[in-house]
């Protein structure tokens, strides 16, 4: 029994673990941040985030899991890696649901061909962890990509000590950023219940290109 709820927690751990990498690795060169000096702190965030997980969702509460990640992954930005609030507002919604949209369009398609089914979407069977595996080399190849050619913006300051004037683009920005929180946590509310589910992770899309096109506007504005 203990070795059964070892390796499943193991497993667990493993497979989030792997997800949080590809998540804030795509997050960095989006925003053109460097690894440097922040291996520990990401290696940190990564299991603290998978015992959330797995500890929520053993609970009984899987559908309060992504929103609870999603704010403690805020504060992680806010706290390890020195960011500002409202940057680290940014970095992290963008780098979480630029990640969900990936894994949303992979099980699309894989349920779509009857590859896998809405319950087979787990840790626990080979189809599973296969999406999982392609939901984290995709962004980390995308990464990687995106550093070789030098995309990314650069409008996040190094500095946390900053005043932030909430009007504009700023302004606009940050309702973007509450709507793409409260549109995944509502999503996983519906994750087996696929038309519905597949029109929030749609939705979700919209939001991401919004904040990525304003985005874009910040960065012209602060040049």
């Amino acid at each position: 029994m203990f070795e059964g709820n070892f390796m499943e927690f193991a497993m667990f751990m493993l497979m989030s673990s792997l997800e949080y990498i590809a998540m804030i690795t795509l997050m960095f060169s989006v925003f053109r941040f460097n690894f440097r000096g922040f291996i520990p702190h990401t290696i940190f965030i990564c299991i603290l985030q998978s015992y959330i997980s797995y500890t929520i969702r053993d609970a009984g509460f899987p559908q309060f899991a992504p929103t609870v990640q999603m704010i403690v992954f805020i504060v992680c930005i806010v706290l390890l890696y020195r960011v500002h609030w409202y940057y680290s507002f940014i970095m992290g919604v963008v780098g979480y649901q630029g990640y969900l949209t990936v894994q949303a369009f992979l099980l699309f398609l894989a349920i779509s061909f009857g590859m896998i089914g809405p319950d087979e979407a787990q840790y626990d069977n080979l189809r599973g962890i296969l999406i999982v595996l392609l939901s984290a080399a995709i962004p980390i190849a995308l990464a990687i990509f995106m550093r070789y050619r030098g995309w990314g913006y650069t409008f996040v300051p190094t500095s946390e000590h900053i005043r932030i004037e909430l009007k504009g683009v700023n302004l606009m920005i940050l309702c973007l950023l509450i709507v793409g929180v409260v549109v995944s946590g509502v999503s996983v509310v519906y994750f087996s219940e696929v038309v519905v589910y597949y029109g929030l992770s749609f939705l979700q899309l919209l939001v991401l290109l919004f904040l990525l096109r304003y985005a874009q506007k910040k960065e012209m504005q602060d040049v």
